[in-house]
């Protein structure tokens, strides 16, 4: 049975507050799929980043909330690549990387920002990066996947390439799945 309303909002100010969806973690699951987002297990040779794959394994993610200027603008939530990570995360070219720490040419790198469609939780969310660079250059754009197949890449792309992901919890019932079970995630 779908979360009725009622049960969506409430589930909005849990996420927002409580300490149970910090607990997580959670997989990003490819819709229509058995395949998960997340860091490659190995480098490349620029900067030492791990780009972000298509993997047979889940891999464990972590969403922090981050409050909004104003009660007018929507929550934004930082998502954090596995328990250990700094979060940096920028787009060489078109494909998407991951770094543990800053390094060189990557310090005005930001974390990725969750933030709800249109304000609405029953819209579910998009994954966005903001004043990312490389090497000082500017670099922004959308998430989709090339292909659902186990090492493909997420690129950078726009909103009509958007890849539809769910978050999926990896241990104990929670919010987010109890209410929303699980999130569709556009990334746009």
């Amino acid at each position: 049975m779908a979360a009725s309303a009622t049960d969506l909002l409430a589930a909005r100010t849990v996420i927002a507050s409580g300490p149970e969806y910090l607990a997580g973690p959670f997989n990003i699951k490819v819709s229509g799929t058995q395949k998960f987002i997340g860091r490659a297990d190995f480098e490349t040779a620029d900067f030492a980043p791990k780009p972000i794959i298509v993997r047979e394994e889940p891999y464990e993610w972590f969403i922090e909330p981050k409050k909004s200027a104003s009660a007018n603008e929507p929550l934004y939530y930082n998502l954090i690549a596995g328990g250990a990570a700094a979060g940096h995360w920028t787009a060489e070219g078109n494909k998407v990387f991951s770094f543990v720490a800053p390094v060189e040419g990557q310090e005005a790198a930001s974390k990725l920002q969750l933030q709800h469609v249109g304000g609405s939780i029953e819209k579910g969310f998009t994954i966005k990066q903001a004043n990312e660079s490389v090497a000082g250059k500017p670099k922004s754009g959308a998430w989709y996947v090339d292909s659902a197949d186990e090492l493909a890449p997420v690129l950078a792309g726009t909103r009509g390439r958007a890849s539809t992901f769910r978050f999926v919890s990896l241990t104990r019932p929670s919010p987010i799945d109890i209410h929303l079970g699980p999130v569709k995630v556009d990334i746009v």
